[in-house]
Order: structure tokens, then sequence, then C-alpha cells
């Protein structure tokens, strides 16, 4: 708990925290927000249980490349006895026995309370030995690629013309690294459709100033793992109401390795695996459904369909993907999201129709940066700390749900006397008799 004077503490990490929500009809920014995590924290109340949405939720997780898993049972103060608690628990480890999950996925459970602050530390616990993400030495030297989650306009109604800022874009670096003063390309940027053709003007812009929290400190340097807000060069007037969502950043010094990496298309082909009670006649030609990928969702029609692979048209103009990238694809019956399958983009193809033109100011744009970047390469010189807590001998701790739940104040306790036929209620105020 530190305060001002952080006098005896030491800063061993950040986490970027995506509470998604746990709703049905809110199950679409659930899959795009699920995109850029490395670990999850799956709730279930401890009041509802298991709900038909649970399960969707966990299809959800089984879509991703996240092998870290951790169950939390909420509301544990609102569970009358431990008896009960313990009937959750049961149902909990059904649940996971019917989710399926991965054989290398063998999450703890644990049940919390944050009214109380029981069991907190054990999740501040797992945090703490969480590996760290995507390979961090690997994927720095990679070219960057960005996918924006959010975006939006900070200048205040009203202000002054010169005092206008460019848009702010956010979102978690799949791979790469981003300074200030680096020149960033959109794609597939601005799309506009004139007649029957689509034109697009992929966007170039340049990161001004970085932050990964509300803090007045801004980055030297972002790397993979955590969220970040980047002030650009680009009119404000774009990034309004998340109008830059579902766009992927790259570096323009980079554009030639990143040209095989991000392609702007209008057909994608994916392999496919069928969720849990889906069957195959739900996939019909000529159909629409909502296919999600890189923190975004677009609409598209099925057009062709084989046992392995399903070839999709997005209706909605070219997009941008990313090579070998997951997908998701779903459908909006009435109630709600249901998910369908989930695979990998193995082709993709560009209609005739699309005309990809550059952006027409660009030469004077690159004459003009307000900012020169210093760096072309950056490397880690000093080896990763190691976590201060040993995931392996915090998981043959957090395995034991009987010895981690002996913190935990129950609403009553009931329990029997030496009388036959009588039983006795043991609550914080009173004791109460029954029979």
């Amino acid at each position: 708990k530190p305060t001002d004077d952080l006098t005896g503490y030491k800063l061993y990490r950040h986490f970027s925290i995506a509470d998604n929500p746990g709703h049905n009809s809110y199950m679409a920014t659930l899959i795009t927000g699920i995109n850029s995590v490395d670990n999850v924290f799956f709730l279930i109340s401890g009041v509802e249980g298991i709900e038909p949405q649970t399960l969707q939720h966990m299809k959800c997780f089984q879509t991703t490349d996240c092998r870290q898993l951790c169950i939390l049972i909420s509301k544990v103060d609102l569970i009358p006895t431990k008896i009960k608690l313990n009937e959750i628990k049961s149902k909990v480890f059904d649940f996971l026995d019917e989710s399926e999950l991965s054989d290398d996925i063998d999450p703890p459970c644990i049940p919390v309370c944050a009214q109380t602050k029981t069991n907190i530390d054990y999740i501040i616990d797992y945090l703490m030995a969480a590996p760290y993400p995507r390979a961090l030495e690997v994927s720095i030297k990679q070219p960057l690629i960005m996918p924006i989650i959010r975006s939006f306009d900070i200048n205040i109604p009203g202000v002054d013309q010169k005092k206008l800022v460019g848009a702010t874009i956010g979102g978690a670096l799949i791979q790469g690294f981003i300074v200030p003063g680096d020149v960033l390309c959109l794609y597939p940027g601005i799309v506009r459709k004139i007649n029957d053709r689509y034109v697009c003007i992929p966007l170039h812009t340049q990161a001004l100033e970085m932050r990964s929290d509300t803090s007045s400190n801004n980055l030297q340097c972002a790397v993979p793992g955590g969220f970040i807000g980047i002030k650009t060069t680009l009119d404000p007037g774009l990034s309004k109401a998340n109008g830059l969502v579902g766009q992927v950043v790259v570096k323009m010094r980079d554009n030639v390795n990143s040209s095989e990496l991000i392609k702007i298309v209008t057909q994608i082909t994916m392999s496919y695996n069928v969720m849990t009670n889906v069957v195959e006649q739900q996939f019909i030609i000529g159909e629409y459904y909502v296919l999600s990928f890189h923190c975004a969702t677009n609409r598209a029609r099925l057009i062709r369909k084989t046992t392995s692979e399903l070839t999709f048209e997005f209706m909605s103009g070219p997009v941008a993907i990313i090579q070998n990238e997951k997908i998701v694809v779903m459908t909006s019956p009435i109630g709600g999201i249901e998910l369908l399958c989930h695979g990998q983009i193995t082709s993709s193809m560009l209609s005739d129709s699309v005309t990809i033109m550059k952006q027409p100011d660009l030469a004077e744009f690159l004459a003009n940066l307000p900012i020169r970047s210093e760096y072309d390469s950056i490397e880690i010189v000093n080896d990763l700390e190691e976590p201060p807590i040993k995931m392996e001998e915090l998981m043959d701790k957090l395995y034991q749900f009987e010895e981690i739940s002996t913190n935990i104040n129950f609403q009553r306790t009931t329990f029997a006397v030496d009388y036959p036929s009588v039983e006795t209620q043991k609550t914080t105020n009173s004791i109460s008799v029954v029979n």
C-alpha cells in the first residue's frame, strides 16, 4: 500500500488491466479485448455461480494463445457457509473439465473478496510470479506491429486552433518498439467508397509522446507488454468515437520488412476449429457473420466452405490483417453473441475494385517532422530481473484450496450439538436454535 512516501518500496513491474464485461450482450467487446492479454483472471461469482455466458467466456479464452489462467471465486463474504463454498468449488471444477482446456493449462482456484481484501495477496503474488510477455528479448528486434484498440481526441471543445493537438491512439505492441520521433504508418488508413470502387490511403504520422498510465511521466521507449497511449500528428477528427480502432500500426523504416506481415485485403480464407456444441450446419453460404481479429470486429459474408477452410468477404470494404493471425467467427442471434469457430488466416485476396493510394502530402510531412527520432534499434542491456516469487512454489500453495479458504469469515457457521434434532446457527450477533 504505497503512499506518497515510497521509502522502502521497490518498483518491480507495471501491469495494464483490461476489465472485460461479463454480460452476454457484450460478448463482442470481450473478444476484441482479450486478444492483447498475457494473463487472465476468470471471475466467477460466489453468489450467481456458473451462468450460461460463463461457458461462452471460457470459449473466448480458448481462442487465444494465452496460457496463464487463474480462476477467482468472488464475493465469498456473501457465501453463508463453508459447505456452500465447497459446493461452488465442485461446480467450478466440473465446469473446467467440461471446457476441455489444453493439457498445459491447469488453473488454480482462489476464493476472494474485494470488500474484506480476502486473499487479495495471493492475486498480487500470482501477478508478481507471472512470466514476462511474448519473449521480450526477441520480439523487440522484430518489425513493429501494434493494433489500435482505442483512439480519442483529447482537445477540449472550443480550444483555440493554435493549441490543437493531434489524435491519440492506444493499444498494445505485439512486437517491435516505439520511441518518440518514430514515423508510423496506419493500415488500411482512410477508406472511402467512390461509386463502385474503394480507395485506401494509408496514413503516416509521428509519435510525439507516449504514456502507459495517467501520470505525467512520458515513456522513453515502448515495448510489448501493457497498454500505451501515443500522441500523434494525426488530425484529431479521425480519432473521434474510436474512429481508428482496427487500424494496424507499423514503423515507416520497417516498411520493407512489414509489407509481408501486414496486408490490405477484401477476402480471407481461414482454417477453423468448431466450438463445443456448434454443428457444421450453422455455416451457410451467403450468410453474414461477425469476424474478430486484432482487437476489432468486422461483418463478413461466407462465400466458400470446405471441410477444413472457410472463405469470407468483408462487407465494409478493405481491412488490414496480420500474417497468420488468429481469427474468431461468431453470429448474433436474438439474446446475444454465439461463438462458432476459431482458426488462423491461411490466405487472403485484394479485390480489383480497390485502389491503394499514397498520402498526398507525404513528402511535405516527412520534410517538416516536429521532432527527430534518435534510435534505430534498442537492446536490453541488463538481464531481465527474475520475478521475486517463483511460480512453481506459488502454484503448490494455490492448489491447496482448503488451506487458502481458512481465512474466510462466513456469514454463519452451522454445527451440531449433543441434543437430538437440534441445530444451532451461529451468526456474528447471536446464536439461534432451530427445531
